[in-house]
């Protein structure tokens, strides 16, 4: 198999599929989990493109950070999240209707201090098992008070 990969040089074909980028998907934010008043958690859907920016369903170790911006220059973690599991991973997959993305829930630690403007930044990184590439995306998201 090495003498096979050297074969191909530096520009492997398998490259030509492997994701290049990361997109948090704008559907992503507060999700009610325990069907009580408020969000208990943020739901972040993540799709890895390829370089024609088509969505790959690639596996690879997932890492979200929860961060509370309100306080400027002084970002603070609400929580951190990390899928690396393969059959985790394959059951977090949704490819239905034209829709390919991860789905990730992200519950809001106990105890957790959250912050008023009902705002967080949601810090995503996806290694890509077969290519070893780090990929990152952030996005603001928005959730609802809970009653908590």
């Amino acid at each position: 198999q090495i003498e096979n990969l050297k074969g191909f040089g530096a520009e492997r074909p398998v490259d030509a599929f492997a994701p290049i980028k990361l997109e948090i998907a704008s559907l992503s934010g507060g999700a009610d989990y325990d069907d009580k008043p408020g969000d208990d958690g943020v739901t972040v859907y993540l799709r890895p493109l390829d370089a024609d920016g088509d969505v790959v369903k690639a596996p690879g170790r997932i890492t979200i950070q929860l961060l509370d911006n309100s306080v400027l220059g002084a970002p603070r973690v609400v929580g951190i999240y990390v899928f690396d599991d393969i059959k985790e991973l394959r059951k977090m997959w949704y490819g239905l209707l034209g829709t390919q993305h991860y789905t990730v829930r992200c519950p809001f630690p106990p105890g957790a201090t959250l912050p008023e403007s009902r705002k967080l930044l949601v810090s995503a990184a996806f290694v890509d098992f077969l290519t070893g590439l780090t990929l990152t995306a952030d996005k603001e998201v928005g959730f609802s008070s809970s009653a908590r």
